[in-house]
């Protein structure tokens, strides 16, 4: 997707890079994001308890169901990931999501495919330019060196809809983080480990305590930091795709007009009964009598 902010130079910025802990836990892996990595309460043990208790805690592989993994100590480990806004190509009307990739072998290949010239020598277009989105596949597998599979389509260039682009429906990805309190990662790190252990390698951190390790606590400073309302981080809006007034509105079923047909809008008017005749009065019907005088005759037909 196209950029979602510009930068103090005019320019587009279209993905975010950031640092995050992940394989942090021992029965419930966790990872959050490290906004500055010698104020992370968990980074601060590892160096230590690397440098205290050396080997112990290394990473190992390990084999499950025939398939291998790498096995982390708890106190996890630091990575770098990126993040983008995306749409699914094939569901457009899905709206906008973010895609969070690896730094190395993930999102490398993608703007490295953009920096590397084509066949002609040309630089590659912007595969994200709104009139000529190329659509990239990603997928995860389960096992191997590099898990990750990403490959750009270059042959199937896309529009993208202005309703899907606008800069009110992407997520500012700068915005949409939330910090892990450093008084929670403290506490799981005394969970985890014994307590010992957890004096050593906490000895010296900012704002906390020494002394007993039952009244190992937060620093004043700390504590206030650590308890202080965090601001609520403006999350952008749920992408819901507009629809168009007119595609709402149904179309009543009309008649069927029959052409060249007229109707007949003419009211008949009241036809009045003839009175009733006595038949009695009538003068006699010459067709009904057997004889008849030709003087009869004309008198009857002159008067009927």
């Amino acid at each position: 997707m196209p950029a979602y902010r510009l930068d103090s130079q005019g320019s587009g910025v279209w993905l975010k890079h950031l640092e995050i802990r992940d394989n942090f836990g021992d029965k419930y892996k966790e990872k959050y994001w490290v906004p500055v990595k010698h104020e992370d309460p968990a980074d601060y043990f590892a160096k230590h308890f690397m440098k205290l208790y050396p080997g112990e805690e290394d990473t190992t592989t390990v084999a499950a169901n025939g398939k291998t993994f790498k096995k982390y100590p708890n106190y996890g480990r630091t990575t770098k990931r990126v993040l983008f806004n995306v749409a699914f190509a094939n569901n457009l009307a899905a709206g906008v999501h973010v895609l969070d990739l690896p730094q190395y072998n993930g999102a490398s290949i993608i703007t490295n495919w953009m920096s590397q010239m084509d066949i002609s020598g040309k630089l590659r277009p912007m595969l994200n330019d709104p009139d000529a989105a190329y659509p990239v596949f990603v997928r995860l597998l389960d096992s191997g060196s590099n898990p990750w599979q990403i490959n750009v389509d270059s042959s199937q260039p896309a529009i993208l809809p202005e309703s899907l682009t606008a800069q009110e429906r992407l997520y500012n990805l700068d915005e949409i983080l939330v910090q892990k309190p450093a008084h929670e990662i403290i506490a799981k790190l005394r969970e985890m480990y014994s307590s010992d252990v957890f004096e050593d390698c906490m000895h010296g951190f900012p704002g906390l305590t020494t002394g007993h390790v039952q009244g190992h606590s937060l620093g004043a400073a700390q504590a206030a930091r650590a308890t202080a309302p965090k601001p609520t981080p403006a999350v952008a809006p749920a992408v819901v795709k507009p629809v168009p007034a007119e595609s709402l509105q149904q179309t009543r079923p009309q008649p069927p007009v029959h052409a060249g047909v007229p109707i007949n809008t003419v009211v008949p008017t009241k036809v009045e009964e003839p009175a009733h005749v006595d038949p009695s009065e009538l003068p006699p019907n010459p067709m009904l009598s057997s004889s008849m005088t030709r003087e009869q005759l004309q008198q009857f037909l002159a008067n009927p």
